[in-house]
Parts: structure tokens; C-alpha cells; sequence
């Protein structure tokens, strides 16, 4: 009966295939207790607002396979109500195991959980986007509109995005803007170029291009855009690599030093390491591991890469290993995890940098096998 669960919530959620749907509808015609569960399913009331969602699979490596062994799967379209859905599925499933003279064994914890489980304590509270300039000082690029003196220049922000104009007397030397956790923003270059960036991402830059070459450099993940400019190549200083590019745009991601990624959407881009040039073609990936020095090049996905900038992350086939270096960055916790074989388990979906941090750990819970608990430091662990 697990299985039709499954699929009901599927039908629901709208991602259930052709084969699958035409299967349970047959079930639900023939099977009177079925049935009753649709009907009593279907008609749990759905949120009415158009809130973030999320949709994930889980898998664990099966000891005696390569391949993943799919374990269990719940997709919830709804999730910023998450636990209210959930609870009125839960309660449909705990009429049906009542009248088959089952018990609801395990399910039943979800409806349970909020109010049993620990919250972490409200320690990481985020900063805000600071801009420390070439002479030492700091300026808070939090509100929402303001112009800020530089001398006799001007910078503007609005919408989470800085911009200005270059002049002869703006400040010599190299500034750099650093984005929080959870947060993201855009940064116009005295070019025209746009770098947009990722949460507990850096830019360093100055504000005029006055060499040859127009040079920045990115820790974390940034989507840029480069202006054309004729005899002034653009580069991009990475961990480890350089990008020279020519009017493009490209996504590039160096969280982690030893796999760095460069994703190009149009144009043509030159990734460097040392003597050695790796040229990218639009739809291809540079992968590049500092402790092998090796580059992979291969398509990428552009949902995968991309959909950071409306506050999405894609995962397909992350292990718990992956997600647990991304969670701090979109939620400010520290993770550990403690069960080394927990960090093998295999996910795939998406998750909103919007919803509450709990939902999504309880849906992680109710996805597969892991577990979850704060210690009194409010570090999240997996178990």
C-alpha cells in the first residue's frame, strides 16, 4: 500500500507518469479501500497561495550493487505547507491502516515531528552585503535604495545591485563585495559587465579598468556577463585557474577549490591552468580538480547550474555529502554528519532558498533513511 501512497501523491503533485497514473487509476476503481483513500486524499484542502516547492527523490547505495537501489519517494509540490499537506495525507493513510487493522507505524512520526524535534537556536542570524573598499573601509549594502559618496562619485544600489560610473578620480585599487548566506546580488562593472552573485560568494575588483586587461576575481559562484570590449580581454581569476573571455556569458562555481566548474552559456571562453589553454564551446562544462590538475569537459544542465539565480538549487544524484555543503551556505547551520554511510544517501529534485529549514529536513527524513537532530551549539547534524 506504500506504493499506491506514493503514487497518489504523485498524481497530485502533477509529475506522475503515463504507465503509473493509468495503474493506479485502475486501482482505484477496482479496490474499494483505494478508492476511499483517493477520495479522502484528493480532497485534503491545498494551500492557496503560490508558495515555494520542492520535489525530491531519495536513493541508498546498495551495498552489493554499483547502481542506486530507489528507496522511497515523495514529491510535495506545496511546500512552504508542507506539514499541512502532509498531515492531511497522514490522516487519510491512518483511517485506511485503521480499517485494514494495520497500525501507522512509522508515517506517523511527520505529523508528530515539528513539535517533537528541536529547533536550532536562532544563532546565525544573516549579515548583510558589505562593500570593503581599497582604503580599508566598509559600507553596508543592505539598503534597499541609497547613493554612497565616494569623493565626488557615486555609487547607487537598489534591488540587491550596485552600480556607478567610472571617472578618472575614482579610488585606485582593488575593493571587494562579500554576499551572505541565503542571499545574492548584482554587481554592474565601470565596463558594463554584470556579475551576479551566489550566496557566501566574494568580488574583488576595482572600480576603473585602467590596464590592459579588465581583471576581477570570484570566490563562490557567480553568472557573469562581460561587455565587449576590443583589445581589452576580460579575466577572471579562479582557486587554482583563469578565465579569459571574449563577450559571453558563463556561470562559474569554485565553493570547492578541487572542483571547480565553468559552465559556458554563449560566447567562447578560454579556461587557463598554467601553460596548459581548455577551449569552451555554448552547452559545455569545464570541471577542473586542483589536486589531479585534471580537466573534464562535458555538457551541462543548464536548470542544474543556473537556477540559483531564482533562489532554486537542482540536485540530481547529490549524495547527503553534497547537500550538507550546501545547507550552510542557504541556511547559516553547520552540519556534521555522523553516520558515514548516511553520507552516501543519493537525492534528487530541487529546494527554495525560501522555505523554513525545518520543512526541508522533514522532507529530507520522510524521503529515506536519514535522520536528523541540533545539538546545544544549534549545529545540525545527520545520523
Amino acid at each position: 500500500m506504500e506504493k499506491v501512497y506514493q503514487l497518489m501523491t504523485e498524481k497530485l503533485a502533477g509529475i506522475i507518469s503515463a504507465a503509473d497514473e493509468a495503474l493506479l487509476d485502475e486501482l482505484i476503481e477496482e479496490d474499494e479501500q483505494v478508492r476511499d483513500l483517493w477520495e479522502e486524499i484528493r480532497l485534503t484542502p491545498k494551500p492557496v497561495n503560490n508558495k515555494p516547492w520542492l520535489d525530491i527523490s531519495s536513493f541508498a547505495f546498495n551495498s552489493t550493487a554499483d547502481e542506486p537501489e530507489k528507496v522511497y519517494r515523495l514529491p510535495l509540490q506545496w511546500v512552504a505547507a508542507a506539514l499541512f499537506l502532509i498531515a492531511g495525507c497522514i490522516g487519510a493513510w491512518m483511517t485506511w491502516r485503521h480499517r485494514s487493522g494495520r497500525q501507522p507505524a512509522t508515517i506517523a512520526t511527520a505529523a508528530t515531528a515539528t513539535s517533537s524535534l528541536p529547533v536550532p537556536a536562532e544563532n546565525y542570524h544573516l549579515s548583510n552585503t558589505q562593500l570593503q573598499l581599497a582604503d580599508g573601509r566598509t559600507i553596508d549594502l543592505s539598503t534597499s535604495q541609497q547613493a554612497i559618496s565616494i569623493g565626488s562619485n557615486q555609487l547607487h544600489t537598489r534591488h540587491k545591485s550596485l552600480t556607478y560610473t567610472a571617472s578618472p578620480d575614482m579610488p585606485a585599487g582593488i575593493n571587494r563585495i562579500t554576499v551572505p548566506i541565503a542571499s545574492d546580488y548584482k554587481v554592474t562593472l565601470s565596463d558594463g559587465s554584470v556579475v551576479w552573485l551566489n550566496s557566501a560568494s566574494t568580488l574583488q575588483f576595482p572600480f576603473s579598468f585602467s590596464s590592459a586587461s579588465r581583471e576581477i576575481t570570484i570566490q563562490g559562484e557567480a553568472f557573469i556577463t562581460i561587455a565587449p570590449l576590443a583589445g581589452k580581454p576580460f579575466i577572471v581569476h579562479l582557486p587554482g585557474s583563469t578565465i579569459q573571455v571574449l563577450g559571453t556569458s558563463f556561470n562559474l562555481n569554485s565553493y570547492d577549490k578541487n572542483h571547480i566548474r565553468v559552465s559556458l552559456v554563449n560566447g567562447a571562453v578560454n579556461m587557463q591552468l598554467g601553460k596548459k589553454t581548455i577551449p569552451l564551446k555554448p552547452g559545455q562544462q569545464a570541471v577542473y580538480k586542483e589536486t589531479s590538475e585534471a580537466v573534464t569537459v562535458r555538457p551541462f544542465d543548464a536548470d542544474d547550474e543556473l537556477s540559483w539565480r531564482e533562489g532554486i538549487y537542482h540536485f540530481s544524484n547529490a549524495s547527503l555529502d553534497e547537500l550538507s555543503k550546501v545547507i550552510p551556505r542557504w541556511f547559516g547551520v553547520t552540519v556534521v554528519i555522523d553516520n558515514p554511510k548516511a553520507a552516501n544517501t543519493i537525492f534528487s529534485g530541487r529546494m527554495s532558498r525560501d522555505i523554513p529549514l525545518m520543512d526541508l529536513l522533514l522532507v529530507l527524513k520522510e524521503t529515506s533513511a536519514v535522520d536528523f537532530y541540533f545539538s546545544a551549539d544549534s549545529t545540525l547534524h545527520f545520523k
